[in-house]
């Protein structure tokens, strides 16, 4: 087995982690957790673009997920913003 999976569900769980925490303190925000979604991804696909080029014979069909996670990122981050939210109240929100 490659040790990506194990990397992958351990910065899973990590941003899992950090979600459940910070939103305890601010459960009246949902953008929050909307934050956490997009930092979540974008160091998924950024680590699986890092595997897929620096490790040796790291399968390269994982390509198609991370364009799909992308996609998904840019949505999050267009449809925050379409609905006035800012930068600071999706990853910074008032405590």
């Amino acid at each position: 087995m490659d040790p990506f999976y194990a990397i992958f569900l351990g910065s899973f769980f990590l941003c899992f982690a950090w979600l459940q925490f910070f939103s305890a303190f601010n459960i009246r925000r949902y953008a929050f957790n909307v934050g956490c979604l997009i930092f979540g991804r974008v160091f998924y696909v950024a680590q699986l673009y890092a595997f897929m080029i620096f490790v040796p014979d790291f399968p390269s069909t994982f390509w198609f997920t991370g364009v799909i996670d992308s996609v998904f990122t840019i949505l999050y981050i267009f449809f925050a913003f379409k609905g006035g939210l800012r930068m600071r109240e999706l990853f910074l929100p008032k405590i």
